[in-house]
């Protein structure tokens, strides 16, 4: 087993350093262990890998061959943003096991449809996916358009509470929009609060 923190190595030591150690099972990647966003494994990779853990990252990109991880069973995934699944674990039919934390929907979608892939491929649901504390991720478009309509709907509310007949309705709605802690905003006042602890 080896735990990296803080080493940050370049991607391309993985595969021609610590992939080379002969007899590694479990690897667990943890905040500064490597430097850069995309991870590229060409050759052998890991060939008696059983666990890996990729935890705060700032991998955005990560490809990887067939041989690359030919016996890996769990691999876990906590708080790396806009990470993407190589398509290879497809047809890795040793995988047993998907944990997400702290990630964004798109990359559980994208865990899900391996699955189901591997159920198509193989006749057979082995692999498991668990994901916790996901964030939903919406297109710039759709958040543009959200923000927007919701300006507009504010500034309604502002203008129908503004007049001095306007009903007591009206009002109310308008104190309970200013009082509203936004979502973003409510996650915000926590974010400091998560505890970094290993995945055991």
């Amino acid at each position: 087993m080896l735990t990296l923190k803080g080493t940050l190595l370049p991607w391309d030591a993985m595969e021609e350093v610590i992939g080379m150690l002969p007899n590694l099972e479990i690897l667990k990647l943890k905040f500064g262990a490597c430097k850069g966003q995309y991870w590229k494994l060409s050759g052998g990779g890991f060939p008696k890998l059983k666990s890996l853990l990729i935890q705060g990252i700032e991998l955005k990109q990560w490809t990887a061959t067939d041989n690359a991880f030919p016996i890996l069973e769990r691999l876990i995934i906590k708080h790396c943003i806009h990470l993407e699944i190589p398509s290879i674990f497809v047809e890795l039919y040793t995988l047993q096991l998907f944990e997400l934390y702290g990630c964004q929907s798109l990359l559980v979608n994208s865990a899900k449809q391996i699955q189901q892939q591997q159920e198509e491929l193989f006749g057979y649901n082995w692999l498991v996916v668990h994901d916790y504390n996901t964030h939903q991720v919406a297109t710039i478009i759709e958040e543009k358009e959200h923000e927007n309509r919701g300006q507009q709907e504010c500034k309604k509310l502002k203008y129908k509470a503004s007049y001095p007949d306007s009903s007591y309705y009206a009002r109310q709605v308008q104190e309970e929009e200013d009082s509203k802690l936004t979502n973003v905003n409510f996650y915000n006042c926590f974010e400091d609060d998560f505890d970094d602890n290993d995945i055991n």
